[in-house]
């Protein structure tokens, strides 16, 4: 992966868009703002095993890759102004946060918001899911301004939790055939909380051919546009084509969406008498229950 050369398209083009980078976490910051080089030598003096290394490094060169895509991703568009809530505008990278990273204006005057890494926003609505789900994609972009991912969620008086669908998921893997495992457990979760109009997978390497119909097939199963584009890295003017036509199918996708309900896998607390002491739902999760008469 040409890392490098990543790092100076996405700073050439925020900088011409006249925003900055706001990076968080100090891997990272080495990363975009002393390069490839200088964030492999800080992981190595860090660490004092190989796999270690391999980890802090992946941890800052998937930011990287993801916000480059997220650079194709905005051009595809025709972004034309990004936004500023308060001062300079900033792309916010690795803060994990509910604001969002970008939101843009096109030439067009369609509105687009988006996040790498969305914040699990089913925690918003104070669901806990009893099993692991995955609810985290790597780029999440949706027609219209949305200064905090909360206000994506809604929940009823029955305590029902309907989430307004994104227009568009990316998810991105890097490396080997080893980074594609789960993949299909992913995006069926990503599908079915999120209901967006095309979801695109991208690697660096190629994409297995089973993988690959599996994908397929399961879009087909879930009404959900699915693109697969591999050997995605600069240069590759052709998967960098291939990535962004998929892209700009997000513009038919409907300016509105309705919130959608959605079933959460959830844990169900016991009702306690008034006055007694509840246990909370992650009690229940370990091998024993609770000893008769302790809530």
């Amino acid at each position: 992966m040409d890392v490098s050369t990543m790092l100076d398209d996405i700073k050439r083009y925020v900088s011409s868009a006249g925003c900055e980078l706001t990076i968080s976490g100090g891997i990272m910051a080495a990363a975009f703002e002393l390069g490839a080089q200088a964030a492999a030598e800080i992981c190595a003096h860090s660490n004092d095993n190989l796999n270690g290394v391999r980890l802090c490094l992946d941890n800052a060169f998937r930011w990287v890759y993801q916000t480059w895509l997220l650079k194709l991703i905005s051009e595809a568009l025709g972004a034309k102004t990004f936004m500023a809530r308060h001062g300079m505008c900033r792309w916010n990278v690795g803060w994990l946060s509910y604001e969002p990273t970008v939101v843009f204006e096109t030439q067009t005057g369609e509105q687009y918001t988006a996040w790498l890494e969305l914040p699990n926003i089913l925690l918003t609505s104070g669901i806990v899911p009893s099993k692991k789900v995955h609810t985290r994609p790597d780029i999440a972009v949706i027609r219209g301004v949305y200064w905090n991912a909360k206000s994506l969620t809604k929940k009823s008086p029955e305590g029902k939790i309907a989430i307004r669908p994104i227009d568009l998921i990316v998810e991105a893997k890097r490396g080997s055939f080893y980074s594609h495992k789960n993949v299909l457990e992913q995006i069926r979760d990503y599908i079915r909380f999120y209901r967006p109009c095309v979801l695109v997978y991208v690697s660096t390497e190629p994409v297995p051919s089973s993988l690959q119909r599996k994908l397929k097939s399961l879009g087909g199963e879930l009404g959900t546009f699915i693109e697969i584009v591999e050997d995605l890295y600069p240069g590759n003017s052709g998967a960098i084509r291939q990535f962004q036509n998929a892209v700009k199918r997000v513009r038919e996708c409907p300016v509105e969406r309705p919130f959608v309900e959605v079933e959460v896998p959830r844990f169900q607390e016991p009702k306690c008498s008034q006055g007694e002491t509840r246990v909370r739902a992650r009690v229940l999760r370990g091998k024993r229950r609770p000893e008769a008469g302790s809530y």
